[in-house]
């Protein structure tokens, strides 16, 4: 029952008994009070045929062993019923019940002003007296919110003792989720990415932004992908090379925290490496230009597929872009190739 972190860093927002917002798009603002020595963070979430996801890490700041992760599901509109979520929930935890202490699941609800959520407590039988290890945790909570009528979200309360205050200040955060809608209702063409084709390229910003990134063509075109959650962004930007494998997307952000790439792969690596994906490999970092960048692989049968994923941060923006290209040719030629693409894109500052 052994439980790992997993986290695919894009935004990291700190903050001290304040609200942390999230733009789910079309699906309205979702709001949480994270408590002092707290951090909230986006991670990369991966999502079904159906069903778009949009994942959320909360974790606090000090050395304490504990995380509380929430992945959104958008679903088709339906008012939130604590009965139908409760037998979610059970059916949903079934499978820790062998490897816990309780034997049993028993069944707790939260309290969200709006909505409805349940959870259950198992204790992992394996780590009992032994010494805490970052990243395996004794005490897990498994359950489900629905804070509006179409966002369903899967929660999970990891710790290493349900009465410590850190699980207090996790079900804390659960139980102040709620879903607000945008402010105006949609966000203005200032806040919103634009791509204007130029001689040398598609050139990507964004009004309140200094920054211009210049990606050139090269068989690439402008496409959508939106899957929700991050992609559904209109700071989101998505360009594919069709039948050549090459894929360029991204985001325009504000500068926000201190953040750096090996931490964000920290957390990306985990999300990669879920039960049932390939895990990334060869995996190295690198400055170039401003950018700090990760190179990795992902395994894939008959060629190769590596990807580059890089943050720069000037003039207040921080740009996050990931490369990728999926072809037959041997890993060391495809790497060189997508690293040959990624050197030609440019990032200027406006006057």
């Amino acid at each position: 029952m052994k439980t790992r972190s997993l986290a695919g860093f894009l935004l990291l927002c700190a903050f001290a008994c304040a609200g942390a917002d999230f733009d789910l798009g079309a699906h309205g603002v979702l709001s949480s009070t994270v408590p002092a020595g707290w951090t909230a963070s986006r991670v990369a979430a991966r999502s079904g045929p159906s069903r778009s996801a949009f994942a959320i890490a909360f974790k606090p700041t000090n050395e304490a062993n504990a995380e509380c992760l929430l992945s959104l599901i958008y679903i088709p509109a339906r008012a939130p019923q604590m009965t139908t979520l409760r037998k979610d929930v059970l059916k949903a935890s079934e499978h820790m019940i062998a490897e816990s202490v309780e034997k049993q699941q028993v069944l707790k609800e939260f309290t969200l002003a709006k909505g409805c959520g349940a959870y259950c407590v198992f204790t992992d039988a394996s780590l009992v007296g032994k010494a805490v290890q970052r990243g395996e945790y004794k005490v897990v909570a498994n359950g489900q919110v629905q804070p509006s009528e179409d966002v369903l979200g899967v929660v999970s309360l990891l710790a290493d003792d349900v009465t410590s205050t850190e699980f207090k200040a996790m079900l804390a955060i659960v139980n102040s989720l709620k879903i607000k809608p945008r402010a105006g209702g949609t966000v203005g063409p200032e806040q919103s990415v634009r791509v204007r084709e130029a001689a040398d390229g598609f050139e990507v910003s964004v009004a309140i932004s200094r920054l211009v990134l210049t990606i050139p063509r090269e068989g690439l075109t402008r496409a959508t992908n939106n899957m929700g959650g991050a992609t559904s962004s209109p700071r989101y930007f998505y360009f594919t090379g069709g039948t050549n494998g090459f894929v360029v997307s991204g985001w325009f952000e504000a500068e926000t925290g201190s953040f750096g790439i090996q931490d964000f792969w920290e957390k990306e690596s985990h999300a990669l490496s879920r039960p049932g994906l390939p895990s990334p490999a060869n995996v190295t970092f690198d400055k170039i230009n401003k950018w700090d960048a990760v190179l990795y692989e992902t395994p894939i049968p008959g060629g190769s597929n590596p990807h580059i994923r890089a943050h720069w941060r000037e003039a207040g923006t921080w740009i996050d872009i990931h490369l990728s290209l999926a072809t037959e040719k041997p890993s060391a030629e495809s790497r060189k190739v997508l690293m040959k693409r990624f050197k030609e894109i440019k990032v200027t500052v406006r006057k």
